[in-house]
């Protein structure tokens, strides 16, 4: 555990973790040029699943200029309280948007792994109908769904039994999420509107252990920390190349997706705005009902 006044001890601010353009292997799709079923066949299909980064998907979108700037957003939910991460005992910890703003804007520069707005709850939070600010639910009417992802098998589980699957996300310099699965052999789309973010995604059958050794700490699992202690082995070694890691830079207007079952971390370069969901293609269902059979049979049992 680090006390509040040791959030700075590593001097990751220090530390340049932007990747250079020519080690970029994320391959790159024009929203316009590519049709849904070439993008299964290339992209989705058990046998050729890959992340890819599509570009043109979110030009119309009028989160493109509501949330093209930390003023705009605060302006709009100042005083509504966006989930930045978890306590301790696990419990969730929240701020008032305003004062997440005032943290990005004086505090968040010094801080190794600063806090991040990752936040799944898109219900009307207001406590009366007079309040002039507007409502997290008005986030929804702010962008669509790309047309490749568009048919999503969990839509059938019902709006009460299907867990958290879509989140409103943003974040200073350094914040970002560590190596992780997304749940129940999900894949996932992630749509940035503004910044920049560093993506590293393994294949399915990379070895746990590689990614995210044992001996780490708790800390270590943190964006930030993997990319600055473990990102080189990946290179200096070939290691990187025998596994097939992908690794890429996500720019503004770019939507990223990831297969099922890839692991993956994503640390922002700079101030970034950006919105992600989980879904289950049809193309996906063996592997997502396999994975939902055992971890909420309940939830299975609606997509039999």
């Amino acid at each position: 555990e680090l006390k509040i006044d040791e959030w700075d001890r590593f001097k990751f601010a220090s530390h340049d973790f932007w990747l250079e353009t020519t080690q970029d292997t994320i391959p790159r799709i024009a929203n316009d040029q590519v049709n849904e079923q070439e993008f299964i066949d290339r992209f989705q299909a058990p046998d050729t699943q890959l992340p890819v980064m599509i570009t043109g998907a979110t030009g119309a979108w009028p989160a493109a200029e509501r949330w093209a700037t930390l003023e705009r957003l605060e302006t709009r939910f100042g005083n509504q309280k966006f989930k930045v991460g978890e306590d301790d005992d696990g419990h969730n910890v929240y701020l008032k948007f305003k004062y997440f703003a005032r943290y990005v804007r004086e505090d968040a520069h010094r801080d190794d792994s600063p806090l991040y707005v990752f936040d799944s709850n898109f219900k009307d939070t207001r406590r009366n109908t007079g309040e002039a600010l507007a409502s997290k639910a008005e986030l929804l009417h702010d962008f669509v769904v790309p047309k490749y992802f568009r048919e999503d098998l969990f839509r059938l589980t019902g709006r009460s039994r299907r867990p958290p699957f879509r989140w409103f996300v943003t974040g200073p310099a350094r914040s970002g999420t560590g190596i992780h699965f997304d749940p129940l052999g999900t894949s996932a789309w992630n749509s940035l509107l503004v910044g920049h973010k560093r993506w590293a995604l393994f294949p399915p059958r990379t070895p746990r252990e590689l990614v995210d050794p044992p001996s780490m700490k708790p800390y270590d699992r943190e964006a930030a920390s993997w990319f600055y202690h473990l990102a080189l082995r990946f290179r200096r070694h070939t290691l990187g190349s025998l596994i097939g890691i992908v690794e890429g830079l996500h720019h503004p207007g770019e939507t990223i997706y990831v297969p099922g079952g890839w692991q993956h971390v994503v640390i922002n370069l700079d101030f970034t705005v950006a919105i992600t969901q989980n879904f289950c293609a049809p193309v996906s269902f063996d592997y997502v009902w396999l994975k939902t059979r055992f971890a909420r049979p309940g939830l299975a049992a609606k997509l039999e």
